[in-house]
């Protein structure tokens, strides 16, 4: 019986490192200058690509967030040099839309840079922002939340 469970064990770890292995993931975040006070900052998080390519992402911008500025992406390869790469981009005030020129491989590190946000609140806040990727062959998944914290 022992043996048993031990080895259906052993196979649900395997399985479950084998999926979040496979699965995009969001990395460190946070926003320059990061107090309440500063007119405009950038908020940015790090997206790490694995599994699939990616061709989009959909970043849902949080209630009392204004982004004015544009969207900068840049991403490095197999620790390459990181380059600043053109996306084509649309900011309404739910979401941000980013089309990328060429997919994205799995392997590649990206900062996404949310530049000249504006608050509407004054005071400490932490903002959540849901991050969803998709290549051609896939709807939009879930790859995580960006945790911008601001005081």
């Amino acid at each position: 019986m022992l043996v048993i469970y031990l080895a259906a064990s052993y196979i649900v770890i395997w399985l479950v490192k084998q999926w979040f292995s496979q699965r995009s993931y969001i990395g460190q975040s946070g926003a320059y200058p990061n107090s309440m006070g500063a007119c405009q900052s950038t908020h940015y998080f790090e997206l790490y690509v694995l599994g699939h390519p990616l061709t989009q992402l959909l970043i849902e911008i949080p209630d009392g967030i204004c982004i004015n500025g544009e969207i900068a992406i840049t991403y490095s390869l197999f620790d390459s040099i990181p380059q600043r790469m053109d996306v084509t981009s649309a900011i309404t005030f739910d979401y941000a839309t980013i089309c990328f020129p060429q997919p994205i491989p799995p392997g590649a590190i990206m900062l996404v840079s949310l530049q000249k946000v504006r608050s509407a609140e004054g005071s400490s806040q932490t903002w959540l922002y849901p991050v969803y990727g998709r290549n051609d062959a896939m709807p939009f998944t879930f790859l995580g939340i960006a945790r911008i914290r601001c005081w």
